[in-house]
């Protein structure tokens, strides 16, 4: 009897097999890292007007944009106005991004254009602009215009 269990014990450990059970591993993170939004993007305001951006590396490196902008009783006026130029305007972080234009005079038009990459081909955002009535086409008539745009990749 005791024999049978010496043999019975040994067909059992054999079939459990010798090699050590390995622990699961965590599938690799998805990379969003510089790249990922690369290229030139592509699309209007809802005023209709055109914005454009390029992305090189994970940063902004070119931006252009145009408004209108229209005044009531007390301030008639109209007009239109925009912004083109290429350097380093900054990264992207978390799928979004931030660019305060680098005139920091008082007497300079002032922007602000924030963006968020809603899928790899679509970004959406808001286009602020203040022209000082320094310099705004009717003396003290200050222009303010905050628009929505949306953009597509095109390459």
């Amino acid at each position: 009897m005791k024999a049978q269990a010496v043999v019975l014990l040994s067909v059992l450990v054999a079939g459990c097999g010798s090699s050590a059970p390995t622990a699961p591993t965590a599938p690799a993170p998805v990379n969003r890292a510089a790249g990922t939004y690369d290229g030139t993007w592509t699309g209007s305001t809802e005023q209709g007007q055109p914005v454009t951006f390029s992305v090189s590396g994970n940063q902004i490196k070119s931006l252009n944009f145009d408004f209108l902008y229209s005044g009531d009783e007390s301030c008639p006026r109209s007009g239109s106005g925009g912004f083109g130029g290429g350097g380093s305007f900054g990264e992207i972080a978390n799928g979004a991004f931030t660019i305060v234009n680098p005139f920091t005079a008082a007497e300079q038009m002032r922007w602000v254009v924030t963006g968020a990459f809603v899928s790899s081909t679509l970004a959406r955002g808001l286009v602020e602009v203040t022209i000082p009535s320094l310099i705004a086409p009717a003396p003290s008539c200050p222009v303010a215009v905050k628009v929505v745009w949306a953009a597509n990749k095109s390459s």
